[in-house]
């Protein structure tokens, strides 16, 4: 009995950990909508530095928080999601090469700013494997492979 018992507890945790659905989040962007999800592939989380060197900035960490410098101003605070599907699988666009394009999603977190910017703001980025780095915003470097 205990055996059976045992079995059945097994089952049921393993049955909730492979069908447990990824949190998605409704995003609107200029009147189209659009599924964003936390779950971050790790080639993506980190700091991006412009040209490789420095200012301005794009941190994203892999709790879906960060900050986003844009030129010329000092760091805002943003929280930022992955363009997923239904069930939260992160959507990647592959090249000829190998490489892939995500897209994410951020708003600022302070009011101010993003009713300057906008409510949610899409960027692409670049997962170049056979180079090692990231790239957000076309100009910054997130080197996952040192």
């Amino acid at each position: 009995m205990k055996k059976i018992l045992f079995v059945f507890i097994l089952l049921t945790a393993i049955s909730e950990t492979v069908f447990a659905q990824i949190e998605t989040k409704k995003i609107e962007i200029n009147g189209k909508e659009f599924l964003g999800c936390q779950k971050f592939p790790v080639e993506i989380c980190g700091e991006y530095l412009f040209n490789k060197k420095g200012d301005p900035r794009v941190l994203l960490n892999c709790d879906g928080s960060g900050y986003f410098q844009r030129h010329g101003v000092v760091p805002h605070a943003i929280n930022f999601w992955i363009h997923c599907d239904e069930q939260g699988t992160p959507i990647k666009t592959y090249g000829f090469d190998g490489n892939h394009f995500v897209t994410v999603f951020f708003q600022y977190v302070d009011e101010k700013v993003r009713s300057q910017w906008g409510d949610y703001i899409s960027m692409e980025i670049k997962v170049a494997y056979d180079k090692g780095y990231s790239i957000i915003h076309q100009e910054r470097f997130y080197l996952f492979r040192k």
